[in-house]
């Protein structure tokens, strides 16, 4: 028994270490192969840390690839395809095991726009797409956090314009520059003007706190607060180094600032390395245009933290869990502003074990993971401490059992969503599981695959199944128009809606306006529904009416 169970053991382990393949095939818009086609493969944690895997190949004459990794791995993942003139694609993948998969390209579109102030070439990159309503297609979104493949890259001109040629139609870009670092979401259109944000200048030094002398090659990273949720521009953290005196400087976004030593991984010897920034609280200036602001910042040797996480039902240690550390800010900073930013992710360590580095001061501890709930954990470490945590016990959301259905009742295959913006399609019997946050009703929005039919519940994390049973939708028609009264082509209009226990509303369908400047959408009966029109920097929302109270609309662009 024990060589059996000694052979068992070895094989499980040969299979986990084994290279992975995946393979797929790449289609065009019409449904033909994308003949040498180029694939890329990214999968990155979601939380910024662990391994990132990123592999390239080319299509044969057939539209077919393969790629391979060295070992099985739980990183979500994606398979990205791009050909010119017949736009980019992707499709989730899984790195468990050997997996097959279809990328079908959507169809192309531009997006073009100029930068203000335009002094200076600088880098723009693609690190997200989305549809722009819940169910246009394609449903999955796409974001990276640190990669992009080239051809999701370009430079602005002398001039400051730029364009992405093959971006799908029908989604929102979200558009990054590395100068001044800060991220965008725009609607994959022409025609944009993209108004940078002035800079500021932080520099200073890095001193140690115990004998005030400066540290060299420490890394330090500028993390913007207080950001308003609607805020057009979203101002990107910045990095740094210091030099052989300890000293830095960094030009950064206007707006209201925080800093973090956090550690340096340039540092050749134990001087520069596992430094944290000292207690708190600590004064966060605010910039403004053109200000250079002079500080010293006292850094400290680490406290270690190291606890454990175990499943809260079964008590057994739960491996792969990150723990994420956030200041007790609301409780002990007496007003000081905290980056919503501001934490730091354990090290993972076997068996559900962990291991922080933090400054001084009161910390609460949670599982990080989405879809995973802890109770927090608090902790106060001081004076280069070690100690041990008290064990955070993990559950997964509730999850529901959702159906669609017809008018009649019978399975059907449809989309189902959230107000959140998750979309996934159901089985053929029109089946599929959701997780429901705790504590937060949550509101699932179901259409037919046509988007002709559609139904709306609330959900609580208390049912175990709930039925969505379709009706027919109302239908909303409309032109969009100048001031002239000549209709406008190519306008991009959405629909939005909000029921009465919502507290936001929610993009459901977008499309682009035909050569007589008309639309048309199928809409929920029971919504109210507002109608957004956009082109190029001309923008239009309709008042909020009842869906059976939108006839025909007419949109004037301005």
């Amino acid at each position: 028994m024990l060589v059996l169970a000694v052979a068992m053991l070895s094989q499980i382990f040969a299979l986990a270490n084994e290279p992975v393949k995946i393979s797929g095939k790449v289609l065009r818009p019409d449904g033909k192969p994308a003949d040498f086609a180029s694939v890329t493969l990214i999968a990155e944690q979601p939380l910024g840390v662990g391994e990132t895997i990123f592999l390239e190949t080319l299509c044969d004459d057939k539209g077919q690839f393969q790629l391979q990794i060295p070992h099985p791995s739980d990183l979500p993942a994606f398979a990205i395809a791009y050909k010119k003139g017949f736009g980019v694609g992707w499709a989730e993948v899984s790195l468990k095991s050997h997996s097959v998969c279809t990328v079908k390209l959507n169809r192309p579109a531009v997006l073009a726009g100029t930068v203000k102030p335009s002094f200076g070439r600088k880098v723009v990159s693609i690190k997200g797409l989305r549809p722009i309503g819940l169910f246009d297609a394609p449903l999955i979104p796409l974001r990276f956090r640190s990669v992009a493949p080239e051809f999701l890259r370009t430079q602005t001109s002398d001039e400051g314009r730029f364009v992405f040629s093959d971006l799908p139609e029908g989604c929102v870009a979200v558009v990054e520059f590395n100068e001044p670092p800060c991220q965008f979401e725009v609607p994959v259109a022409e025609g944009l003007e993209i108004e940078l944000p002035p800079t500021s200048v932080i520099k200073g030094q890095v001193l140690k706190r115990s004998d005030k002398k400066p540290l060299p090659n420490i890394e330090i990273v500028f993390l913007p607060v207080n950001l308003e949720p609607k805020i057009t521009v979203r101002p990107l953290s910045v990095r740094t180094v210091t030099d052989d005196n300890g000293q830095f400087r960094a030009a950064v976004p206007v707006g209201r600032w925080e800093w973090v030593v956090w550690f340096s991984a340039k540092s050749n010897g134990d001087e520069g390395a596992g430094w944290v920034i000292s207690s708190f609280p600590r004064k966060v200036p605010i910039l403004s245009a053109g200000e250079t602001v002079n500080i010293t910042i006292e850094a400290q040797r680490p406290n270690i933290v190291r606890g454990w996480v175990a499943d809260a039902q079964t008590r057994f240690p739960l491996p792969r869990l990150f723990v994420e550390a956030r200041i007790a800010a609301w409780k002990f900073l007496c007003g000081v502003p905290i980056a919503p930013e501001f934490f730091t992710i354990a090290e993972q360590l076997p068996e559900g074990a962990y291991e922080l580095r933090l400054p001084d001061g009161f910390w609460v501890l949670k599982v990080a993971d989405e879809g995973w709930q802890s109770e927090g954990v608090f902790v106060e470490v001081f004076g280069g401490s070690v100690i041990e945590a008290p064990t955070i016990f993990a559950r997964p959301f509730p999850t529901v059992r959702v159906s669609v259905t017809d008018e009649e009742g019978r399975p059907i295959k449809g989309i189902v969503a959230d107000e959140t913006g998750k979309a996934v399609e159901t089985d053929e019997e029109g089946f599929a599981v959701w997780q429901i946050p705790p504590n937060r009703p949550a509101r699932l929005i179901a259409t037919s695959l046509d988007r002709k039919s559609w139904a709306t519940k609330v959900v609580t994390a208390e049912q175990e199944e709930v039925r969505l049973r379709l009706q027919a939708g109302t239908k909303v028609k409309g032109v969009v128009v100048n001031p002239s009264g000549q209709p406008i082509e190519s306008a991009l209009v959405s629909v939005w809606a909000i029921w009465d226990e919502m507290a936001e509303m929610v993009c459901l369908l977008s499309q682009k306006t035909g050569e007589d400047g008309q639309f048309e959408f199928t809409v929920p009966s029971d919504a109210k529904l507002q109608l957004r029109a956009q082109k190029g920097n001309m923008q239009l929302l309709s008042q909020i009416l009842p869906a059976p109270s939108l006839d025909f609309v007419k949109l004037v662009l301005r």
